[in-house]
């Protein structure tokens, strides 16, 4: 449902722009941005479980073409460093805990679309597609009394096509945009809950801050 409302989303802002609108702010666009990311998830593996959230510093860099200063397509690639989290285990095992690391890269297309406040000034929406690509590896502590490495586990790998959807608001510099914006995503399930492991309920959120120039 959420996906069929996101593609109709884009859809619709196809069909808002018109020639008539060009000014400075069409043709081709670059751009790179700095993110907060935090993944949300209920994680549960080999006895060890827990309601994930976990954060990591993010970048992405994109491009795209606009066809005025109130809509605009754009591409990105995404990545950034891991998410790591430590699972307890309500007291089955004492002495021992459930290392999880997480990375995840991925490649974004999205429709944006403006309402300019004023000629410097706006707030924007976008909705879009995000294709993405993880590693999730699990790796457990036997004796947290004494100082010793992880164990390795096991490694997994998952992927996905999700509907993504951001607000934010964006300034104009001289020949560019400087944006502060908030994105979500929500990602499948990993297993269900009789699979070991098991992530569910995953969310993915964002708070980037990005500079967009355009190219004349």
């Amino acid at each position: 449902m959420r996906k069929a409302m996101v593609i109709g989303a884009m859809a619709l802002a196809a069909t808002l722009g018109s020639p008539a609108f060009a000014d400075e702010f069409s043709g081709f666009r670059i751009g790179v941005s700095l993110s907060q990311d935090t993944f949300e998830s209920d994680v549960s593996y080999l006895g060890y479980f827990d309601d994930v959230d976990t954060t990591r510093a993010g970048y992405s860099v994109f491009g795209g073409w606009a066809l005025n200063k109130y809509l605009a397509v754009e591409v990105a690639y995404k990545g950034g460093g891991q998410f790591n989290q430590i699972l307890a285990s309500d007291g089955f095992f004492p002495t021992s805990r459930m290392r999880v690391r997480q990375e995840m890269k991925a490649v974004e297309g999205s429709v944006i679309g403006s309402w300019w406040v004023t000629d410097k000034f706006s707030v924007f929406g976008r909705a879009g597609l995000y294709a993405w690509k993880g590693e999730i590896i699990f790796a457990e502590d036997i004796d947290t009394t004494i100082e010793t490495d992880p164990i390795f586990v096991d490694n997994f790998d998952d992927d996905g096509f999700e509907p993504i959807l951001g607000f934010g608001v964006q300034t104009q510099l001289d020949g560019a945009l400087l944006r502060l914006e908030y994105l979500m995503a929500e990602t499948d399930d990993f297993g269900d809950a009789s699979t070991d492991p098991s992530m569910l309920d995953n969310k993915l959120n964002s708070l980037q801050l990005s500079i967009v120039w355009i190219l004349h």
